[in-house]
């Protein structure tokens, strides 16, 4: 009995180690999803399926064949994109800039960023590119004000507003 263990002691001592070393990490790994996946049940596929016999029909009456292409298009697309799921990447952030699997963006040719805190928890960069102007990166389980002291050192913190389209996908269940 005389090799009784006091977790309180420990827990207090380790989360002072802990507080040391936050101040400076040099580098940061995470695993995560590739996005949020939303399981669908059949209600989504019925759904999604009147919605698209809706645009088709009425598409068919008013004789405007393109639409008509387009409502059986959107209707295949958001179901396969739908129904897939996320793969797990690895995230690496360094000095340099991050890296998402084997792709590296470096902090060159970003503008700034911003932590999203609710549920999910992502990063927005704001990138230099012309055609892909946002990049988002999610951060699973990593705390974000640790990755926020990091990414503070390289790049400016700017506000940015969740878009219309990820708000709305997120109440769909996209």
């Amino acid at each position: 009995m005389s090799h009784i263990i006091n977790l309180k002691k420990q827990k207090e001592s380790f989360s002072k180690k802990m507080d040391s070393s936050l101040s400076t990490p040099t580098q940061l790994e995470w695993s995560a999803p590739e996005f949020e996946y939303y399981p669908k049940d059949k209600n989504w596929l019925i759904i999604s399926g009147l919605i698209a016999s809706f645009f088709l029909f009425s598409a068919l009456w008013q004789k405007n064949f393109l639409l008509g292409v387009m409502a059986v298009l959107v209707f295949f697309c958001l179901n396969v994109f739908g129904y897939k799921k996320p793969r797990l990447f690895k995230f690496t952030l360094n000095s340099e800039g991050i890296k998402i699997k084997e792709k590296m963006f470096l902090f060159k040719d970003l503008k700034s960023f911003w932590i999203f805190e609710s549920s999910p928890k992502r990063i927005i960069f704001q990138t230099k590119s012309i055609f892909n102007p946002h990049l988002q990166i999610p951060l699973g389980n990593q705390d974000p004000k640790v990755v926020r002291s990091f990414l503070k050192k390289h790049l400016p913190e700017k506000e940015q507003k969740e878009s219309f389209l990820d708000y709305l996908a997120q109440r769909i269940g996209y």
